[in-house]
């Protein structure tokens, strides 16, 4: 595995640990019913979601840079589209709890989308100065 993937990887281990240690911290602020039981598993969901689809860009960035947006794109929308699955198989499953699992796994989207792309970003930035250097 490559030194880049492995820094990320344990980045993402501390923003975990973080935001799990945060919002477990929350619920003893927060009214139990705005409590999403499901919330430790889909802090684990959206961190392998992360680790899996950030594999994927960067291999495919390293095959060819030019294709990085194309790949990008296309993790997205897949990963919209398994959390859209995720929520609403929830939500039938579940009516009484899908406020609160709605708007933590909003929030948690949000957190882990924004890691995400920063990463990607110094990733690119690096990538760019690289090529300056070499020329």
């Amino acid at each position: 595995m490559n030194t880049t993937y492995l820094k990320f990887f344990k980045k993402l281990i501390k923003l975990t640990v973080a935001v799990f240690l945060v919002f477990y911290a929350a619920t003893y602020f927060m009214p139990e019913k705005l409590v999403s039981p499901a919330m430790p598993y889909l802090i684990l969901l959206s961190a392998s979601v992360t680790l899996i689809f950030h594999y994927i860009i960067i291999k495919a960035a390293e095959k060819k840079f030019s294709r990085f947006i194309s790949y990008f794109m296309i993790a997205t929308v897949m990963k919209l589209l398994l959390y859209l699955i995720v929520i609403f198989l929830y939500v039938y499953l579940n009516k009484n709890d899908a406020f609160p699992f709605v708007i933590t796994f909003l929030l948690l989207y949000i957190i882990f989308s924004v890691f995400e792309v920063i990463n990607l970003l110094q990733i690119q930035n690096s990538s760019t100065k690289d090529n300056l250097e070499k020329k």
